[in-house]
């Protein structure tokens, strides 16, 4: 059941403690919640809570002050102490979530009849637990991309890696033809200097062999 402060346990066993009587509502984990309040022309309630659950309370605030967001998980201060409202909680709705608040067809309204949209009333355990669950869930979101960019960056490396070793290898490939063509053209050298020399034997045999042909062709003289 619902009071409007744990003290108030016997009372409201008796029905004199409602939230047409107190200004908010409180779990008997002594958890306030925003509660419905009455002008004159039926209850009115806040669009914005169809988007924000409460948070936990922190420790040296108001129980109430922060509100976590359904979508995206993050808590939003609804304002110092006792001022609290949901200005803060349109603004980051229209800064974070524009295009799914265009979507609902939601504006910015301080409060609308009940009567047009359904109450449910969440247990505060289950809004304690959704609150760590949306917080756990944002952290392994962050994580996630943490972990994209390191790959991203490792894949990157490697990239450049494989470059480099490419442009080794293509420099390699182009010393290895520059070697064999020296090779080439050495060997080509050798092979004409020995053509030459081989020419120059043939010439000198040849003149020799010509001499001695000469020579003998010579009548001889008896002395």
């Amino acid at each position: 059941f619902l009071t409007c402060n744990p003290s108030c346990v016997t009372i409201a066993l008796r029905g004199l403690c409602t939230p047409a009587k107190c200004g908010h509502v409180t779990y008997l984990t002594g958890r306030a919640v925003p509660a419905h309040t009455h002008h004159g022309r039926g209850v009115r309630f806040s669009e914005v809570w169809e988007y924000f659950h409460l948070a936990p309370p922190r420790t040296g605030h108001h129980p109430s002050q922060y509100a976590a967001c359904r979508l995206c998980g993050r808590q939003v201060s609804r304002g110092p102490g006792l001022n609290v409202g949901t200005t803060a909680l349109w603004k980051h709705l229209r800064s974070m979530h524009r295009e799914a608040l265009e979507k609902s067809g939601h504006r910015q309204v301080n409060q609308c009849p009940v009567g047009h949209l359904p109450v449910v009333q969440h247990q505060p355990v289950a809004e304690g637990e959704w609150a760590h669950l949306m917080g756990q869930m944002g952290a392994l979101a962050l994580r996630a991309s943490q972990r994209e960019r390191e790959v991203e960056k490792r894949e990157k490396a490697v990239e450049r890696r494989a470059r480099a070793v490419e442009r080794r290898e293509r420099a390699v490939e182009q010393r290895e033809r520059a070697v064999e063509e020296e090779e080439r053209s050495l060997t080509e050298r050798m092979l004409k200097m020995k053509a030459e020399e081989v020419q120059v034997r043939m010439k000198g045999t040849c003149e020799r062999e010509s001499a001695l042909a000469s020579a003998a062709a010579l009548p001889m003289h008896f002395v």
